[in-house]
């Protein structure tokens, strides 16, 4: 009898352990299926109805961004300048005009997932849409949103806004090691200043406000404590988006030939070059295949902008950006040019690694 009991008691907790994973089960289920899912489903119904988008090339983008369409006819007047299909119809103007809006967005960062609201401020109207956000670059696309709205409705301004409905956590593309050397023709004091000193990272010797240096004609760096640098050095988020659609191919193997040999006819000396590739080579013969493209002075001015006091005679600043790929990539070799050394001369390298 007591055999019969403990086997009673024993098949009790086998019930209850099997309830409590039903139960846990159909949580997980219903938060995948339900919660996840269902609640997506809803949402899209929730965004604004009637409203048509139309991809258009750059070439084809419209002076005019956004507008008022009050009847049909203008709307064949705006579709006239591309060939696309009409999806609007002489009925859609019964009881609405609508709101056209050129947008330009990254296709590879972005994604409209529809028009959220309109809001009204006395004739002001603010049209938000829902997006996400990924990590990623790629070629902008261009977008028109017809959007309907009451014909009682002034309006007098259109703009247009984005919530983010989600956003991806990307990993910050940083320029590592840019350094600059100076070399003036007699010693004097130099100030040199960086125009987005909020992209900066690690600096050495520090960046207060810039630097204010006192600097030998051998290029010896001296601080107003005299503590010597043979450089100044700092890291920073580099924001340049580039594509490599244009560049080098360089593998583990040819790494070392590549570097003498760009770097040489960039127009880095020596004791410049062999720096670079001391901390550059082992980069490029980890990833064992990459692509690079070098970032050079008009280009690298444009993004973030050297101030040197008392001007320079020449300046040659040299980003290299390179990618890890896993196969050879036939790219289009990019056109260097060779940098002319005068007087008061001013050199930077550096290097940015792309995920």
């Amino acid at each position: 009898m007591a055999k019969t009991k403990n086997n009673s008691s024993i098949n009790t907790k086998k019930m209850l352990l099997i309830i409590i994973l039903l139960v846990i089960l159909g949580i997980i289920i219903y938060k995948l299926f339900y919660v996840e899912i269902y609640s997506k489903i809803n949402d899209r119904k929730n965004y604004l109805a009637g409203v048509h988008m139309l991809e258009i090339s750059d070439s084809d983008v419209l002076s005019k961004s956004d507008g008022l369409l009050n009847n049909y006819q203008e709307y064949l007047d705006i579709l006239g300048n591309f060939s696309a299909d009409k999806e609007l119809k002489e009925d859609d103007f019964s009881n609405n005009n609508y709101i056209y809006l050129t947008i330009s967005i990254d296709s590879c960062s972005e994604h409209i997932r529809g028009v959220n609201k309109i809001k009204n401020d006395n004739g002001n109207i603010k049209v938000i849409f829902d997006v996400d956000r990924y990590c990623g670059v790629c070629a902008p696309q261009t977008l028109i949103y017809f959007i309907p709205i009451d014909k009682n409705i002034k309006v007098n301004s259109i703009k247009d806004d984005y919530h983010v409905v989600s956003k991806e956590t990307c990993d910050p593309t940083v320029a590592y090691k840019p350094i600059l050397y100076l070399y003036p023709t007699i010693d004097i004091d130099v100030t040199v200043k960086l125009d987005k000193p909020n992209l900066l990272l690690t600096t050495y010797p520090k960046y207060n406000v810039g630097w204010n240096v006192h600097v030998l004609k051998n290029g010896s760096i001296y601080d107003k404590d005299n503590n010597y640098y043979y450089a100044l050095y700092w890291d920073e988020n580099n924001i340049n988006k580039v594509d490599f659609s244009n560049g080098f191919y360089v593998t583990k193997d040819d790494a070392i030939e590549f570097l003498e040999e760009k770097l040489s006819y960039i127009g880095l000396n020596d004791r410049e070059r062999n720096e670079f590739i001391i901390y550059w080579l082992p980069k490029l013969e980890d990833n064992k295949k990459s692509l690079v493209y070098f970032e050079l002075t008009e280009e690298r001015e444009l993004n973030n902008k050297l101030y040197i006091e008392p001007k320079p005679d020449s300046l040659l600043r040299v980003n290299m950006h390179i990618k890890k790929v896993n196969k050879k990539v036939n790219i289009k070799e990019q056109e260097l040019s060779k940098f002319n050394r005068y007087g008061f001369t001013a050199v930077e390298w550096g290097g940015t690694i792309h995920k």
